[in-house]
């Protein structure tokens, strides 16, 4: 079973900002990049897939377009300091993300962009229904017009075979066709 962690986890719980004001859509739009790269790193640093090689992690709503960057500076910077920080993990902070991670997305037009930078096999399209954050009655519409030049078999990775995957679910290849 994958463990799924959300976009709003934190390591140390700030006060509660309200969700209405001026910066409200700040917090919002970039939670994302804010709140889940350091939790994944702390995974990956810890050796945790080392000594779990099975473990999948879902980054819940985190969005995708920012992990090429993270990831290049995650590398950069473990192969720089590896040594004086005492780091003893058997491969690339990169390496552990294509393995073990997916992170969902509602709309990433970046991240669509460069998911083979990202992985194909590491996104996931996410609704939010019920959510009021969500594209319902249009998610059809939304998430065609994102996935506009896509190939098929990338699309429904991302739509449905990468969850299939991660929790092992039945599946028929022929089912909606």
């Amino acid at each position: 079973m994958p463990i799924a962690i959300h976009v709003n986890i934190r390591r140390k719980r700030a006060p509660v900002v309200g969700l209405d004001g001026p910066s409200a859509i700040a917090r919002m739009a970039l939670a994302g990049m804010m709140q889940f790269p350091p939790s994944m790193c702390d995974l990956i640093m810890s050796g945790v897939f080392d000594r779990f090689p099975k473990l999948t992690v879902l980054g819940v709503e985190v969005d995708v377009g920012w992990i090429p960057v993270a990831l290049e500076q995650l590398d950069n910077f473990y192969w720089r300091n590896r040594a004086h920080t005492g780091v003893t993990i058997k491969r690339l902070p990169s390496d552990y993300f294509h393995e073990h991670f997916i992170c969902t997305f509602l709309t990433d037009r970046h991240g669509i962009a460069n998911r083979y930078e990202i992985g194909v096999r590491n996104m996931a399209w996410s609704t939010d229904f019920p959510h009021h954050g969500n594209d319902w009655p249009y998610s059809r519409k939304v998430a065609g017009e994102m996935f506009q030049g896509v190939p098929k078999e990338e699309v429904e990775l991302i739509c449905a075979g990468n969850m299939i995957r991660a929790f092992k679910l039945p599946h028929d290849p022929n089912a909606g066709r």
